[in-house]
């Protein structure tokens, strides 16, 4: 039998409809409306995958996922495609069993400052506390970044974001760094959006884009040209 025989193609056309990993509350990328409604640039990509395999946009549900959870969903086949405003890394590529399969948006990683610090550059926040998700990426472009800059930092971390946001907002870090799509999408939530800037340096590149499983070269060929 050809190695394609059993794809995901073949379980999702036999299923009916795509199973499909994002985030809860990724504002610009996945959410629910005040209708109940998906919204949101993956959300429009996982309909554009379900009409190009089914012609019926309608036919796929959305799986809201954590971030610690989502490349274990994949493998274990809850879902047949991963977005979830996952970025492109060696590592995944490698060691997870999963295949990113093209950029659909390009991030890249910076910092949200309070504008009553007068911070205009990354290169003046030598010294500085900042806020970050521990043990992914984020951290380690943060600990190359100011050792290549020769730059003292301390770092503040905790697993929920929010619980960063919040420390941030409090005065216990000098930055909250992350994808600039996510800042921006912080900053409009504060109280006085006004008072915060994004600096205009990113630290690391971040193309956002479908992971599939490793060795499943039929539906990684459906996914990227749906792209």
């Amino acid at each position: 039998s050809p190695a394609w025989a059993a794809s995901t193609i073949d379980t999702v056309r036999a299923r009916g409809y795509i199973n499909c990993g994002v985030a809860d509350n990724a504002p610009g990328f996945s959410e629910v409306d005040a209708e109940g409604r998906w919204r949101g640039l993956d959300v429009e990509f996982c309909s554009a995958l379900a009409a190009a395999i089914f012609a019926d946009k309608s036919a796929v549900k959305f799986r809201a996922l954590q971030a610690a959870d989502r490349f274990k969903s994949l493998q274990e086949g809850e879902i047949d495609v991963l977005l979830r405003v996952t970025a492109w890394t060696l590592s995944r590529d490698s060691d997870l069993g999963a295949r990113f399969t093209a950029p659909l948006f390009y991030d890249g990683q910076g910092f949200l400052v309070p504008r009553n610090h007068a911070v205009s550059s990354v290169l003046e926040l030598s010294g500085a506390s900042i806020c970050v998700l521990p043990g992914g990426s984020g951290e380690r472009a943060v600990s190359e970044f100011f050792t290549r800059t020769k730059m003292r930092y301390q770092l503040v971390t905790s697993p929920r974001w929010e619980d960063l946001v919040k420390a941030y907002a409090a005065g216990g870090c000098t930055a909250l760094t992350g994808d600039l799509s996510l800042l921006a999408s912080q900053r409009s939530r504060m109280g006085k959006p006004a008072e915060h800037a994004l600096l205009a340096e990113t630290i690391a590149k971040e193309p956002l884009g479908p992971y599939v499983k490793a060795g499943d070269e039929a539906w990684f060929t459906v996914v990227r040209w749906t792209i």
